[in-house]
C-alpha cells in the first residue's frame, strides 16, 4: 500500500504519515478553476520540499510527483500521497528514478504549474537544449507582486537550477523549503491557510491535524515477558508518523544557509527601509502623566520587616522586600520608574536620595536620565575611537613621507632621469686629472727623482679603485657609478699606450716598463624576438561555453578583450584561438579555445575544471 505524508499549516507545522489515500482536494483540480497568488503557490512549494526532505530520511521515494497527486485541505494541510508505488519511469530527464534529487524535478514541476499559464510541454533531450527552455520558461512566471525586487533575479535562478537537467545540479529538498519559504514571507497578499478556508469546500477534507494524546494508564499486571514472537498483525518497524518540519526547526545545510537566504532577501525591502524609527519622547512631553499614573498595588505596610541579611529568600521575602517598597516612593516619580524594569525589581531605588536627585531637572520624567546615560557613554566611547583612528592616520601619512623622502634622496625615485646628467659630468672630471698628470712626468725626468716616482706608483697600482676618490672626493665618487662607460670609449683608441694615456689610470708613473690596463667590457647582446601571431590558418573560432555544477553567475575574460556574464551556457567567436579565463562563485579556471566546439568548465568542490 502506498503512503502518503501531510505538511500541517503554520509555520511550526509538523509531518504526518499515514497510508492510504490523503484527505482534500488534489490540485489539479484547484488549478483547473483559477492559480493561486503569488504567495500561496510558493507556500505549497515549501511545503512539498519538507515532505520530501522528511520522505528522504525514510528513503521514501515518489518519482512522480504531479498535481493530481497533491491533496490540500480547508484548513491548509498540503499532502503529497502515491509515496514507495515502485515507479519504472519519471518525467525527469534521467527517465527513472534515481533518488530524492528525482522528485525534486518534480517538485519544479508544481512550482511551474502554479506560476505560469503556460503548460510546461515536453524538454528537450539535449542538455544544454534542455537547461536553455528551463530558463525560458521560469522567466515567463508570473512575479507581477515582486517586480522591481532586486533578489527576483536569484529567485529566478534557484527555480531554474530545480528543473535542471543533471540531478547533481539540484538543490536539496530542504534547501528549496527554506528558500521558497522566506521568499513566501516577502510576498503580499493571502496566505495558504486563508486561502484555502475561501477556495477549498470543507467537504474536501480536512487535514489530520495533530492526535489527542491518549490517556495515561498505569499497569498493575506485573512483569511481562518482552521476548518471544510478535503479535499476529505486527511488522516490528517504527513508523515515525508525527515529526515536526525541518523549516520549522531551523534546519540548513552549508549551501543555503540561514544566514545566506536572510541576507539575500535583505538586500531589498522598501516598506520596511522607509519606516522611520519611533522618535524618542523628549523632557517634559508627558506634562503631568507621572503624576495622574496609578500603578495600584497593596497599600503601604506600616512596620515594615527587615530584609533578611544573607542566605537565601523565602517566597515571603521576596514579596515584602519588592512590593511594599513600591508605595514608599515619591507619587511624582513613580510613573516613570516603572517603565524601567531595572529600578522596579530592586528595592533600594526607593530610598530618598535616588528618587529626589533628578526631579528639579526632569520635570516628573525621570526615567529618561536612565536612558540617556548610555548614549553619552556610547558618544565617548565614538569619540575615543575616532581620535585613535585620526593619530593612526597621521602616523601612517608621516610614515609614508619619510619614506619617500628617503627614497628620493638615496636615488631610489626619480634617479633614473638625472643619471644621464651626471654621467656626462665624471667624463669632464676624468679630463681633468690627465692635465695634473702631464706634468708629474716632467718632474721624473731628474735623474734623483725617478727613483721615488716607481714608488709612488706602486701603490696606486695595488688598489686601483682608491686613488680618484683622493684626487676629487666629492665629484669621483659619480664617475664610481658608471666607470665602464667612459674607459672603453678610450681604450679603443688608445689600446697600446704607456705612459701620458688619458684612458689608462694606473700608467702614470711607470718608466721603463709598459704596463697594460685591460678594460673589458661586457658585449651588448640584442636579441631579436619575433613574435608570431597564434591562431592556426586566422580562421573564425565558435565555442560553446557551458558551466557544470553551479547555479551562480559566471565571468569569463579571453585575450582579445571580448568578456561576458552568463548563466549555463554562451557562445563566443573569436577571429583565431584565444586564450581565456572564467570566474564561477570564486572559483577560477582558465581555458584555450584552438578550434570550434564546445568547452565545459564544471565546479567540482573548490575547483573549476574545464575541459
Amino acid at each position: 500500500m502506498s503512503t502518503y505524508y501531510t505538511r500541517e499549516p503554520g509555520e511550526e507545522g509538523n509531518i504526518l504519515t499515514e497510508e492510504g489515500e490523503a484527505p482534500g482536494v488534489d490540485l489539479a483540480a484547484l488549478l483547473a478553476r483559477e492559480r493561486p497568488p503569488l504567495r500561496v503557490a510558493i507556500e505549497i512549494g515549501s511545503a512539498i520540499a519538507d515532505i520530501l526532505t522528511i520522505a528522504e530520511e525514510d528513503r521514501a521515494l515518489h518519482g512522480d510527483i504531479k498535481p493530481g497527486l497533491i491533496k490540500i485541505t480547508a484548513d491548509g494541510a498540503v499532502a503529497v500521497e502515491g509515496f514507495n508505488a515502485n515507479r519504472r519511469s519519471t518525467r525527469a530527464p534521467e527517465g527513472k528514478p534515481v533518488g530524492h534529487q528525482t522528485d525534486v524535478f518534480g517538485l519544479g514541476v508544481i512550482l511551474h504549474s502554479l506560476l505560469s499559464a503556460e503548460p510546461l510541454g515536453a524538454l528537450p533531450k539535449d542538455a544544454d537544449a534542455h537547461d536553455d527552455a528551463v530558463i525560458t520558461r521560469v522567466m515567463a512566471m508570473d512575479f507581477a507582486s515582486i517586480e522591481g525586487k532586486r533578489w527576483l533575479e536569484d529567485v529566478r535562478k534557484f527555480l531554474a537550477g530545480i528543473l535542471a537537467y543533471h540531478p547533481d545540479e539540484r538543490p536539496l529538498p530542504l534547501d528549496a523549503a527554506n528558500v521558497l519559504a522566506q521568499v513566501a514571507s516577502q510576498c503580499p497578499g493571502q496566505s495558504l491557510r486563508q486561502w484555502a478556508a475561501q477556495v477549498v469546500p470543507a467537504s474536501g477534507g480536512v487535514s489530520g491535524g495533530r492526535r489527542p494524546a491518549a490517556p495515561v494508564q498505569e499497569d498493575l499486571g506485573g512483569p511481562k515477558n518482552l521476548s518471544g514472537p510478535l503479535p499476529k498483525g505486527a511488522t516490528g518497524a517504527f513508523k515515525k508518523d508525527n515529526r515536526q518540519a525541518p523549516s520549522a526547526k531551523g534546519e540548513s545545510t552549508a549551501m543555503w544557509s540561514k544566514e545566506k537566504i536572510a541576507a539575500l532577501m535583505q538586500a531589498e525591502d522598501d516598506e520596511s527601509e522607509e519606516q522611520a524609527p519611533p522618535a524618542k519622547p523628549t523632557r517634559g512631553g508627558r506634562g503631568g502623566y507621572a503624576q495622574d499614573e496609578d500603578l495600584g498595588g497593596p497599600a503601604p505596610v506600616a512596620n515594615k520587616p527587615k530584609a533578611p541579611t544573607g542566605g537565601f529568600n523565602s517566597a515571603d521575602d521576596d514579596f515584602f522586600n519588592d512590593e511594599p517598597a513600591k508605595p514608599a516612593r515619591s507619587p511624582f516619580n513613580q510613573g516613570p520608574v516603572a517603565q524601567g524594569p531595572g529600578p522596579i525589581a530592586q528595592g533600594p531605588i526607593a530610598r530618598g536620595p535616588v528618587i529626589t536627585g533628578p526631579t528639579p531637572n526632569s520635570g516628573g520624567d525621570g526615567g529618561d536620565d536612565e536612558d540617556e546615560a548610555p548614549a553619552s557613554g556610547s558618544k565617548l566611547k565614538w569619540v575615543v575611537i575616532g581620535a585613535i583612528g585620526l593619530f593612526v592616520a597621521c602616523l601612517g601619512v608621516l610614515g609614508v613621507g619619510g619614506g619617500a623622502y628617503y627614497a628620493y634622496t638615496n636615488g631610489m625615485i626619480g634617479g633614473a632621469t638625472e643619471t644621464p646628467e651626471e654621467v656626462d659630468i665624471p667624463t669632464e672630471v676624468v679630463d681633468e686629472p690627465t692635465e695634473v698628470e702631464e706634468p708629474k712626468p716632467k718632474t721624473d725626468k731628474k735623474g734623483d727623482t725617478a727613483a721615488p716616482a716607481p714608488e709612488e706608483a706602486k701603490p696606486v697600482e695595488a688598489p686601483p679603485p682608491p686613488p680618484p676618490p683622493k684626487v676629487e672626493p666629492a665629484k669621483v665618487e659619480p664617475a664610481k657609478v658608471e666607470p665602464a662607460k667612459a674607459p672603453p670609449k678610450t681604450t679603443t683608441t688608445t689600446s697600446s699606450g704607456s705612459t701620458g694615456s688619458t684612458g689608462s689610470k694606473a700608467s702614470t708613473g711607470t718608466s721603463g716598463r709598459r704596463d697594460t690596463t685591460t678594460t673589458t667590457t661586457p658585449p651588448k647582446t640584442t636579441t631579436t624576438t619575433s613574435s608570431a601571431s597564434s591562431g592556426g590558418d586566422g580562421g573564425k573560432v565558435e565555442i560553446k561555453l557551458a558551466v557544470m555544477g553551479s547555479t551562480a553567475r559566471a565571468s569569463v575574460s579571453c585575450g582579445d578583450g571580448q568578456s561576458q556574464k552568463f548563466s549555463g551556457t554562451t557562445r563566443m567567436v573569436f577571429d583565431g584561438a584565444q586564450s581565456c579565463r572564467i570566474e564561477v562563485d570564486g572559483k577560477r579556471g582558465a581555458f584555450t579555445a584552438s578550434k570550434s566546439g564546445s568547452v565545459t568548465c564544471t565546479v567540482s568542490g573548490d575547483v573549476l575544471n574545464c575541459s
